[in-house]
């Protein structure tokens, strides 16, 4: 399936700037849609689905600074780059604090460099995307595991009551239900965590952090596959050799983690000093 090329809306009074930018932009594979007034601009941006902005400052009708207040107020999250001359520096600064992204200074290599902001704007908006994909399905993970938390309490409970007339197996029991509330807050604690930490590598971390504790083990590591270096890196790594281990590179196929990418299996393993893998 054919990826649908980038829309960028071109908003300059200037003819001969427009002409440059959409020959520019069009060689790099965009559909352009170009205007002179800050008022069309906005109305574009209303009535199609546009990937990136880029617009000049002073202009009729309504100008750059006033086109990009109008977006934001319209909470639409598209990209903006700024056309200006050496001289309007100072009002840049005014468009970067109202939300533009970057800016393009109008010289003789500008309809150039519009194309390789162009596209680190469509980078910054996929990444923007996913991260907003992301949140969401973190927001829906941490739902159902909170409501997994409640069903888990309401067992404990009743098995609680249920304890009660079960004195003689009192001490195996606590010892049973100790585990299970500290698996459950381990849960609970990562299950928030993912909920609010946008960085995924604190979830991570705090994640093996949690279940080394639940485990009651000497270290806990996240490894993974550098695709590249055909190799197993740490990706998180606690315990006393953490940093020493956080530095290593191990080969694809050799150790336990070796042998689950090779198999591409989960293992469990009882003592790990007697395996000879």
């Amino acid at each position: 399936m054919n990826r649908k090329p980038d829309h960028i809306l071109v908003a300059d009074d200037d003819p001969v700037v427009i002409k440059l930018i959409e020959q520019s932009l069009t060689a790099s594979g965009c559909v352009v849609t170009s205007v002179d007034n800050g008022v069309s601009a906005l109305s574009e941006l209303v009535n199609n689905d546009v990937d990136v902005v880029v617009t000049d400052i002073t202009m009729p009708s309504m100008n750059g600074l006033e086109l990009i207040r109008s977006i934001k107020k319209l909470n639409l999250t598209v990209p903006i780059l700024i056309l200006t001359n050496d001289a309007d520096f100072s009002t840049v600064m005014d468009g970067i604090k109202l939300g533009a992204l970057d800016y393009i200074v109008k010289d003789q290599s500008a309809a150039e460099r519009v194309v390789y902001a162009v596209a680190k704007a469509l980078r910054y908006n996929q990444m923007v995307e996913a991260n907003q994909e992301l949140n969401h399905v973190l927001t829906q993970r941490n739902k159902e595991l909170e409501s997994m938390d409640r069903h888990n309490r309401r067992l404990l409970e009743r098995f609680m009551l249920l304890n009660e007339d079960l004195s003689g197996k009192m001490d195996e029991a606590s010892i049973e239900l100790g585990q299970r509330l500290a698996e459950i807050t381990a849960l609970n604690e990562v299950a928030h965590a993912i909920g609010s930490v946008l960085e995924l590598d604190q979830v991570l971390k705090m994640t093996m952090q949690k279940s080394k504790e639940v485990m009651k083990a000497e270290a806990s590591s996240l490894i993974l596959l550098d695709e590249d270096l055909k190799s197993l890196m740490f990706y998180v790594a606690t315990g006393k050799y953490g940093e020493e281990l956080a530095k290593l590179e191990l080969e694809k196929n050799k150790g336990f983690a070796g042998w689950v990418t090779q198999h591409g299996k989960p293992l469990i393993i009882e003592d790990a000093y007697e395996d000879e893998r």
